[in-house]
């Protein structure tokens, strides 16, 4: 990308990658994902778990993985008992749209807990080994 020099008020801008405002460089949007200060739930989950100590992330990725687990084998079980509306029932179309919102939210809460019974353990202990090497850092540091 070419480069424009500007004059404003008898100060020179550069434009082109960034944009500069009198001799501040802001980082263009697309560099810097989070330039409108919205951050996602994972990055604010790794940011936890980075300050905290290393041992509480290990104990809350083992917690966190015994918990989801523990609610992906409650959800698969129900969901493997699922059966199909009474034949009895005056409206069949009815029954099978009562039946089917049920059966969907249990669905959903298996794929739900079946994906972060490995990804909140996962992040946890991402977060407790930088958290680890910050922690050791900064003891080498101070002796």
């Amino acid at each position: 990308m070419k480069a424009v020099k500007k004059l404003v008020g008898g100060k020179s801008l550069v434009t082109g990658s960034a944009e500069t405002y009198i001799g501040k460089t802001i980082p263009n949007k697309k560099k810097c994902m989070a330039a409108n200060g919205k951050t996602s739930i994972m990055e604010d989950l790794l940011t936890l778990a980075t300050r905290l100590p290393w041992w509480m992330d290990i104990f809350i990725a083992i917690l966190s993985y015994v918990v989801f687990h523990m609610l992906y084998l409650h959800i698969a079980s129900v969901v493997a008992t699922l059966d199909s509306p009474p034949a009895h029932v005056a409206n069949p179309v009815t029954a099978a749209v009562n039946s089917a919102f049920p059966a969907a939210f249990r669905v959903v809460g298996k794929i739900f807990t079946g994906v972060f019974q490995y990804l909140l353990p996962v992040i946890f202990l991402l977060g407790g080994v930088a958290s680890f090497f910050r922690r050791r850092k900064s003891l080498m540091i101070e002796k």
